[in-house]
């Protein structure tokens, strides 16, 4: 599901999206605006990466103590200025409302502003001829569909099938596997039908990196625990 995360797994996994292994440990990039490839070392890349999650890691924290202080901030307020101030409530009820919104604005902000700095870097190298796609590459609507329906939550609706007791007088109370699960499941099975190909097509003595074009496995990158 949509959630405060989304930015940066959706930023993330296009950078890797549109990087692609050449063999002789070179990498080749299709840039963002579409202007063209550039090449680079594969180790150059994988800083670029290290460099992107260093600098999104600081928006991360910020964010989960925004996200963690907004309703006790408006809790405090409407009990202290927000007993005088006149039109206090609607503050209040905006606050509740969109102050996630906010947040999330915020966020994706500072995180396309960490994109674009390391996009003009890459416009910068030397330029390269498009490669052909990786065999085991799945098409970028699969991969957004990866990340807002796959995650810990589908291992809480199943077991909430099972056992429908199991959450009683907790927020997943109700929680069973429905159509968003399903899909998500739907979604799990296509991106390892991806994997299963790659690995099939790849030629022998290929590394793993290189069969799948130097990226990291989308399901984990969308849900932090990608390196």
């Amino acid at each position: 599901m949509l959630g405060m995360g989304f930015s940066r797994a959706l930023t993330e996994s296009g950078f890797q999206h549109r990087a692609t292994a050449v063999g002789g440990g070179r990498v080749v990039y299709r840039l963002a605006d579409g202007s063209g490839h550039v090449a680079l070392d594969a180790d150059e890349w994988d800083a670029l990466g290290e460099h992107f999650r260093a600098e999104a890691r600081p928006v991360g924290r910020t964010t989960t103590w925004l996200s963690i202080g907004l309703f006790p901030a408006v809790f405090v307020f409407g009990m202290t200025i927000g007993q005088i101030l006149p039109g206090a409530g609607i503050l209040i009820l905006a606050g509740i409302l969109l102050g996630p919104l906010a947040i999330y604005l915020w966020q994706s902000y500072r995180i396309k502003h960490i994109a674009r700095a390391i996009e003009k870097e890459l416009a910068r190298l030397p330029r390269a001829v498009a490669p052909p796609a990786p065999p085991g590459r799945p098409p970028r609507w699969l991969e957004i569909a990866c990340i807002l329906l796959v995650g810990p939550g589908l291992i809480v609706q199943v077991y909430g099938s099972f056992n429908p007791t199991a959450f009683r007088n907790t927020p997943w109370t109700g929680m069973h596997l429905g159509w968003g699960g399903i899909a998500g499941f739907a979604v799990l099975g296509a991106m390892l039908f991806y994997r299963w190909r790659a690995a099939r097509d790849a030629p022998p003595g290929v590394p793993d990196q290189e069969r799948e074009g130097r990226r990291s496995d989308v399901i984990m990158r969308a849900r932090g625990g990608g390196p």
